[in-house]
């Protein structure tokens, strides 16, 4: 299994949130985590090398409602 974190300082945090959710430590061990973020080209080609298929539940989710609503729409449509 992969997954991507826009900066991989947030790994361990990714890891300890799928542990406490129930993930189990073979699960944990299987996972190959990759930097990207949906703003950028970089990183996803290495992220889907090899995958047969994706799923997308990534979406911005700032703390305050953007004064243009396409801060939220574009990234979300075109990642």
């Amino acid at each position: 299994m992969r997954t991507t974190v826009r900066s991989l300082k947030k790994e361990d945090g990714l890891r300890e949130a799928l542990k406490s959710a129930g993930a189990t430590d073979p699960e944990l061990k299987s996972l190959s985590v990759y930097e990207a973020d949906l703003l950028s080209d970089e990183g996803w080609k290495e992220a889907v090398e090899g995958v047969d298929y994706v799923h997308h539940v990534a979406s911005p989710f700032p703390i305050e409602i953007p004064k243009d609503e396409n801060e939220l729409i574009k990234p979300a449509k075109e990642g």
